[in-house]
């Protein structure tokens, strides 16, 4: 989230999900949040850091000095720790934690509160991760959200939809961007939020007893929208449409120009005289239509959009916005001619895409939401007007103000953007202990947030359930039922922690790592590959199911075995993951973008849908093709480059030939199975990397005007004659096998279809033979 902006949700956690923690719980403990540091940093292969305070490094007695600035570095996919020249220490991962909460950090000098975990990410940046406090996050998040200047009372509505929205993604680790909520450590800390933030300490919004995911957005437009119409996720009673007078009704317009590309006086003969000092006139969106071709059939390729012919959005949900959209466009690609040598116009669409794509594409910043008021086209552009900014789902910040000035409670304000909901205090604030020594934990390998020893043996912050995806229960007070088991958890400073032996007895183990334990906790699942049970199955770890590799092959994706468990997979460098003697990979990572899964019991049906290239009649097919449960889906134009009699109802159904055939979408765009666009007329031939499908249309006809029964065929660009013509005009043939003919002295190879020998007309008698088109064919005339 962002202050007074947009919050754009890639998905939507449905509640019923998640699990039962969610419950008021008297003495319950103020809780920790992960938080990565993006938005401020970026992307960095060597930061800054320096300390306020005693920290100690990676759980050991090594502490950092006040005085000193350190270097924190990504080198070889490991995070190396410098004093000066001096490397400190390298590893997966490198941690500090403040001796006392006052103490902070400063990286690349902006200050934080809490410990930090340093890991390389993407293999090449050094990615902090914030531990810290949910009211000490609070405190920062609020004033970067709403204006610190506002009514307190405002920023206590603030206060608590933030803290709801936090709570309800405790285990996970978040970021500090506007895809959660903005958060910039204590450089952002303001008297009048930090004081919303502590009038309201643990305090968050429930429905049935568990934290609802708490959505706000700058301005509703004046009616609030539903969960249901925004993600499709199921109806929530506390997410409904309503009329909302208080609300600043935030007005925006914008227009797309029709021409993007001015053609008078440019050489479409000669592109490179002006190709690279033309710019579209709406380039930032243009760009983001690029990309998507880019990635859809033109890849690598220098593109230019040229007009914009339908830009439209409709099927208003009852809020009054838009949920669907079409957009189709004109565009050259820079080495692709005509026959003429001209620079070939060709034709792009994305029909029936959800609103907020094409959304996204005219800029989040310029359509500010989809209550669209006033849509206009005119002969140069597409105009459109509306209401609001953001989402509209849950509570409007500039309604949520103006409330609080008509005199309503922050308890009014959240009862009416949540109604149904209660507020309830979740948890008191923390207290400081030192009665554990804090170790590193991982699990599977993977490093986990810190656990503690204390007597005689190590204890596990009791989110490593959830990690390990371990069935347990919170029963309150501490305990906990695991695997059926009752286990009391301890009280470390402010959260549950459990025995490591009491996760999973017989299911973890554990090995030794520097400063800590690594603990393992392999589950075995089903896996079925394309709807098929695959024998080798698969195992659960860390959030993640892997795959024996052998599903490389039976999925047929390009691989090559390097050694030591290091694979080369469509080129990219991929490690396997050694479980019980053999290589398992994340399924992420057996080809990324191309496979889906569906849950099915025990387990997962992976299903891998593979780009392939398609020619129509010999002739490459830019739009190409998806390869998806042993069947091979062609873009739905092909029925256009073809010519085949069809219809777009709309929703992904075409009339073809007089028959309903549905759709699949990929990719934003509509494909068709191959043997649903002209059954019984269309015949394939394997290619490399995919296929050839070949059209072979009837034709009707006339033999000297007399109609001839055995007919003919076009196909690719001729047409084809029963070789029973010959005798009907009487010319001068043999038959010499295998579809060869001898026709006056020539010899003359024939063509199958549908079983029986064909033969392209102009063949027949070359100079003798001319036709004149009829209705439905051809009359040849000898």
């Amino acid at each position: 989230m962002k202050k007074l902006t947009v919050l754009f949700l890639i998905g939507f956690l449905l509640l019923g999900l998640l699990p039962m923690r969610m419950e008021a719980a008297e003495g319950m403990v103020e809780p920790e949040l992960q938080v990565k540091l993006v938005n401020y940093l970026g992307n960095k292969t060597s930061i800054n850091l320096r300390v306020s305070g005693s920290y100690s490094l990676n759980g050991t007695s090594t502490k950092l000095s006040s005085s000193k600035t350190y270097t924190v570095k990504a080198e070889q996919s490991k995070v190396s720790l410098y004093d000066g020249s001096t490397k400190l220490i390298t590893g997966d991962n490198v941690s500090i934690t403040p001796d006392k909460s006052e103490n902070s950090a400063f990286i690349n000098d902006r200050a934080y509160y809490g410990s930090f975990s340093f890991i390389v990410e993407s293999g090449l940046y050094v990615r902090p991760i914030n531990k810290i406090y949910l009211e000490e996050y609070l405190k920062s998040v609020v004033p970067a959200e709403m204006y610190a200047s506002w009514d307190k009372e405002a920023l206590k509505v603030q206060a608590v939809a933030a803290r709801t929205y936090a709570y309800f993604r405790l285990g996970k680790v978040i970021n500090d961007t506007t895809s959660y909520q903005v958060y910039g450590g204590a450089n952002m800390l303001h008297p009048n939020s930090t004081a919303a933030v502590e009038e309201t300490a643990g305090q968050i919004v429930t429905y049935n007893g568990r934290a609802i995911d708490a959505l706000f957005s700058a301005s509703n437009g004046g009616m609030s929208e539903s969960n249901f119409n925004e993600y499709g996720s199921p109806a929530l009673p506390y997410f409904p449409i309503q009329r909302d007078d208080y609300d600043k009704k935030v007005a925006w317009n914008v227009s797309i120009q029709k021409q993007q590309i001015n053609l008078s006086g440019l050489d479409l003969y000669n592109p490179n005289s002006w190709w690279y000092s033309t710019i579209e006139r709406d380039a930032s969106f243009t760009e983001k239509i690029i990309s998507w071709l880019n990635q859809n059939g033109y890849s690598n390729k220098s593109i230019k959009i040229v007009s914009i012919s339908n830009l439209a959005f409709y099927d208003n949900t009852e809020s009054g916005r838009v949920s669907r959209g079409d957009l189709e466009f004109q565009f050259f690609v820079k080495d692709q001619f005509d026959s003429t040598g001209k620079l070939e116009l060709q034709y792009g669409a994305m029909n029936n895409v959800v609103a907020d794509r094409i959304r996204s594409y005219i800029g989040m910043s310029n359509m500010t939401s989809t209550l669209i008021t006033g849509a206009n086209e005119s002969s140069t552009a597409f105009s459109f007007s509306g209401l609001g900014n953001g989402h509209g789902v849950g509570m409007s910040q500039h309604g949520a103000n103006n409330r609080v000035e008509a005199g309503y409670s922050y308890q009014e304000v959240l009862a009416f953007y949540y109604p149904g909901t209660n507020l309830v205090k979740q948890y008191e604030e923390h207290e400081e202990t030192t009665a554990y020594s804090p170790v590193k934990v991982q699990l599977n390998g993977v490093d986990f947030s810190t656990g503690y020893y204390g007597n005689g043996t190590t204890y596990v912050n009791w989110n490593a359930l959830k990690a390990l995806n371990i069935p347990h229960t919170y029963k309150g007070n501490g305990e906990f039922l695991i695997e059926s088991r009752t286990v009391k958890g301890e009280a470390i400073n402010g959260e549950w922690y459990i025995e490591w032996n009491q996760l999973s007895p017989g299911n973890i183990t554990f090995k030794g790592i520097e400063g800590g334990y690594n603990f393992i906790y392999t589950k075995p699942v089903k896996i079925q590959l394309n709807g098929v049970d695959f024998d080798k199955g698969g195992y659960f770890r860390n959030n993640t199911t892997y795959v024996h590799w052998d599903a490389l092959n039976t999925l047929q994706i390009p691989n090559t075995y390097k050694g030591n468990g290091v694979f080369l997979i469509e080129g990219r460098t991929v490690k396997g993951e050694a479980i019980n003697g053999e290589w398992y990979i994340e399924w992420s990572q057996l080809s990324p973008g191309k496979i889906t899964f569906t849950g099915v019991e025990g387990g997962y049906n992976f299903i891998y849908t593979k780009p392939v290239k398609i020619q129509l009649n010999g002739k490459d097919f830019a739009l190409g093709g998806y390869f998806k449960n042993n069947m091979t889906y062609v873009n739905w134009s092909a029925l256009r480059t073809l010519t085949i009699p069809y219809t777009n109802k709309g929703k992904g159904l075409f009339e073809i030939e007089g028959r309903s055939v549905q759709a699949v979408a990929f990719n934003g765009d509509w494909y068709i199975a191959w043997n649903q666009l002209s059954p019984g007329n269309i015949t394939f031939t394997g290619i490399e990397g995919g296929f050839n499908f070949i059209y072979t249309k009837p034709v009707k006809i006339q033999l000297n005007g007399v109609d001839f029964a055995k007919g003919g065929y076009f196909r690719i660009n001729t047409t084809y004659v029963n070789w029973n013509a010959l005798k009907t005009f009487n010319i001068p043939h043999t038959y010499k096998g295998n579809g060869v003919f001898l026709i006056e002295g020539r010899t003359v190879k024939a063509e199958s279809i549908n079983g029986d020998w064909y033969i392209e007309w102009n063949q027949l008698s070359p100079g003798d033979i001319t036709f004149k088109g009829i209705e439905g064919g051809y009359n040849f005339i000898y």
